[in-house]
Parts: structure tokens; sequence; C-alpha cells
């Protein structure tokens, strides 16, 4: 089934290949029009073409991209060689939501010529399509099958295919029953899925990244920690600069107790990224297990910062600071700190047991200080923030 906008208005298409049938709407039709319908074929043999004394009948309805797919199909009988007609035919049945027979009429001009751009678009365009329709009406398990043809078909871009067999199975396993095996069973495949990617030539590497930390996080997500640890530190050796995943990686070596481990991973995600809330929490929360009384007094440090993060007040660094003798008098701590370190880059309120704290983030000098009431509360310390 397939809607097309033209000039004339509204034209409606309904396919039944196995009937060999099609139903036509015509624009203010309220019955279709009922018309044989014949999967594109070509010619058996390209070489040879149809005569000019061939007789072909005129076309006799009124939407012009069905008409330009007759004009183009039966030129690709006349002329077999052209490139270009399967060029426009393999872009006109996409249009008519004739999947199948655009995917066949670029791969008739491919054989022609392999590296023409346009007719691997018009594959490209066509496979997807007929996948995405099966998608989006939620059968997954046909989609998978689609796009696991059209890598098949459009091997330059089989990464892509790859990544919606995934997700498929992702929407699978959403569906089915909570702990059951069958859904187990389903987000393992999506997550075997995403892994995949990585071995593709054709894959970039942010999207290898990206379905690497997919695959991580539905493993952690179903509490199989051995396996998300796993797929983790592989993917640190792979991509040492990726931040998402260092943070994943110490949330979830938290959750298997591997503390140690879970505060280097987060340590390694604020080198890169210093402003991530979540990982502060995680690294109060690791630093707190850890126990040592240096790492109690670090948590203590995380923590703020992570409250400021989520919860503070942004205020004006300049108009705060020069305000701090009127808010807490003579005695307060803020102005000497200003004396020393200047101006914060960033300041940050919030209030927490009747208690007024603020927050200076000194970002480029890798320092943090949070007061409350007045007094130096904590210090944090973590990387420099680097300029962009």
């Amino acid at each position: 089934f397939v809607r097309i906008t033209e000039k004339s208005g509204e034209h409606e298409f309904w396919y039944y290949p196995e009937k060999k049938m099609a139903l036509y709407f015509a624009p203010g039709a309220e019955e279709a029009k009922k018309s044989d319908f014949m999967p594109y074929q070509g010619l058996p043999d390209p070489q040879q073409a149809v005569t000019d004394t061939t007789v072909f009948p005129p076309y006799s309805g009124i939407s012009t991209v069905a008409e330009a797919a007759y004009d183009f199909e039966l030129a690709s009988y006349v002329d077999p060689a052209s490139v270009e007609t399967y060029q426009n035919l393999a872009y006109v049945y996409s249009l008519l939501g004739r999947t199948d027979d655009a995917m066949g009429a670029a791969q008739r001009g491919l054989r022609i010529k392999p590296d023409d751009p346009r007719l691997h678009q018009n594959l490209q365009a066509a496979v997807m399509a007929r996948a995405q329709r099966l998608y989006i009406a939620g059968k997954y398990r046909e989609a998978i099958d689609a796009f696991r043809a059209a890598a098949q078909n459009d091997r330059a871009n089989a990464d892509k295919y790859q990544i919606r067999v995934a997700d498929a199975f992702l929407q699978i396993a959403e569906k089915l029953g909570k702990g059951t095996p069958e859904q187990k069973a389903a987000y393992d495949s999506a997550a075997t899925g995403f892994v995949a990617v990585v071995e593709m030539p054709s894959a970039s590497d942010s999207l290898k990244q990206d379905a690497m930390y997919n695959a991580i996080v539905i493993h952690a997500n179903q509490e199989d920690y051995p396996k998300a640890v796993a797929l983790a530190d592989k993917a640190i050796a792979l991509y040492p600069n990726n931040n998402q995943i260092w943070s994943i990686t110490g949330q979830t070596k938290f959750q298997t107790s591997d503390f140690k481990g879970a505060a280097v991973a987060l340590k390694h995600a604020l080198e890169l990224d210093p402003q991530d809330a979540t990982n502060h929490q995680f690294l109060f929360l690791t630093l707190n297990k850890l126990g040592d009384k240096e790492s109690k007094e670090k948590s203590v440090a995380e923590y703020t910062i992570y409250k400021a993060l989520t919860q503070g007040s942004k205020k004006d660094p300049k108009v705060w600071v020069d305000s701090a003798d009127n808010r807490w008098g003579a005695q307060n701590q803020l102005t000497p700190l200003f004396k020393t370190e200047g101006y914060p880059e960033e300041v940050r309120t919030y209030s927490e047991e009747n208690k007024t704290f603020e927050t200076w983030f000194f970002w480029s000098k890798g320092k943090s200080v949070t007061f409350m009431e007045g007094q130096v509360f904590s210090k944090g310390a973590f990387p420099p923030k680097k300029s962009s």
C-alpha cells in the first residue's frame, strides 16, 4: 500500500502480489480500479532488445508517477543497456511502493555499471523502504529478515541494516514478558547484533562506538554484569577516548562491587568531561564504598559537586562573588578565596537540611570549592576542562 500526492490529487495503490492484482484509487474516487499486477522482470537476455515493431498499449491512468514507471519499463525493453533508464525506473518504483521491483531495476543497472553511485542510492533506498515499512508496522520479525536481505543486496551499507536488526530485536524484547526466557533471548540477540557492527568494515568509528555502548547497556540493564563488564573492557581497549563507554564501565563495575575498577573508569570519564553530573554521582558512591579516610573525604567533595550540578541554581559569578561580604559578613571564607583564585567560571547554590550551600567551579583549573553558610565545606579536584 502506498499513497502519493501529485498535482492531480492523492493517489492510492494497493498491491496483492500473491494474487497478481492491484487496486488503484484515483483522487476523490470511492471505488478502486482493479488491474493485473506483474512484478518487473525485464528482458531475459539484456543483449536482445524488443524490436521497434512491438506494439505496446498506451498508459490509461492519470497518475504521472505510475505513467513514468510504465514508460521507463517499456524503455528498458527497447534499450536494456541504458543505465539511465534503470536509474529512473528504480526511483519511480520506490515512489510507488514497489520496493522489490525497485531493487530489481537497480540491480539490473548495476550489472551494466557496477560503480554507478545513483543506482547504489536507488538500491539502498529501495531495500531500506521495504524493511522500514515492516518495522513501523510493528512486524519486527519480518523486518529483521528484510533488513538482513537488504544487507545482502547492499553490502556497502550492511552496517546500517545491522543496526536496525539489533534495534528490532530490542523492540521484540521490550514487548515480551519481563524476565521470561524469551525476553532474555531477544535481549541477547539485540546485544549480539550491536556487537556485530564492530566487525563491519563499512561502519564508521562513531557507529561502532555507539553500537558497543548499546550492547553494554543492554547487558547491564538485564543485570548480566559479567557480560557487561567483559564487553566494557573490550570497548575501552578499542575506544579509550569515549566518555560514554568509560562512564558505563564505571557504573557497571560499581554494580559488581569492583569499586577500585569503578573509580579508575569514572575518573577516566571525568578526564574527558569533568562536568558530567552522573559520573560525579557514581564516583561519590564508589569512593564512599572504598571506605578509607582519603576516599571518604573525596566522596564528600564529589557529592557536593553532584548536588550542585543537578540541583543547584546558577548565579552570575561576578555579582554573586562581589556580594559575599553582604551575604555572610566580613568573616566569610569566600572573599579570601576570590583574592587568591579570582572569579570562578560557574557558581551554583542549593539547600540541604536547612543549610545553604554554594559551589564555585574553576573548571579550567580543575578545582571546586563548596561553602556552607559562607564557610568552606569541601574542596573538589578533577581534570581541568579542555578549551573547545
